[in-house]
């Protein structure tokens, strides 16, 4: 099943030139969540327009995209040399590594699902009341991944937090937090960790006054 960033069957990549490639290394670009980009120096009003910016190519996705694709400039990558690089990921647990400048033959550079052996990533269908009051509507079909990654560009390090479910029925869900080889896709050492936390509280899902 093919997915867009935006419309469509595919991830849509536009510019308007390959050369100068800014790094996006976490949501809205800095940690103030601006979502401006101070090292733009190429667009503006009069290029940004029909016949000088549009779609250049595009690629399949294997589920939807709520988290921010993040590009990484100047990345080493093995048996291709360096690269401008473009990091996506979506609901159904997968992170893509593409080419940011152009369409590869063979489709992404790497791509990794983290959904455990034994699990699946959950649905929105999955809270049932109480949790939300069974009507929960802000996302449709799989809640894998839907935050935002953060790079580390000078570790080589992806972090993103992964959601999945167990399906031998009992139903436990479970939040893990990996690091990834911005080269490879591989789990780096330690990852991924289990996250967990409880806190007191009587809201939606809690079992005697724990959350």
């Amino acid at each position: 099943m093919k997915h867009t960033l935006i419309l469509g069957g595919a991830l849509a990549f536009c510019t308007i030139s390959a050369d100068a490639q800014v790094d996006v290394l976490t949501q809205h670009n800095d940690l103030n969540r601006t979502g401006w980009n101070s090292q733009e120096t190429q667009l503006n009003i009069r290029n940004v327009k029909t016949g000088s910016f549009g779609k250049l190519f595009s690629d399949a996705l294997d589920d939807k995209v709520y988290a921010q694709p993040l590009v990484v400039s100047g990345i080493s990558m093995p048996g291709v040399g360096t690269r401008n690089v473009v990091y996506v990921a979506t609901t159904n647990n997968s992170i893509y590594a593409f080419d940011a400048d152009s369409v590869r033959v063979n489709g992404a550079f790497w791509h990794v699902n983290l959904t455990p052996s034994g699990t699946r990533p959950p649905k929105n269908t999955d809270l049932t009341p109480p949790l939300c009051g069974g009507a929960y509507n802000d996302f449709s079909g799989n809640m894998g991944i839907v935050g935002t990654p953060v790079i580390d560009k000078a570790a080589g390090t992806l972090y993103v937090v992964s959601r999945s479910v167990t399906t031998n029925g009992t139903n436990v869900f479970v939040q893990y937090l990996h690091a990834l080889d911005i080269k490879t896709g591989a789990e780096k050492a330690g990852s991924p960790v289990t996250i967990t936390a409880q806190v007191n509280g009587t809201g939606d899902g809690n079992v005697g006054g724990v959350i």
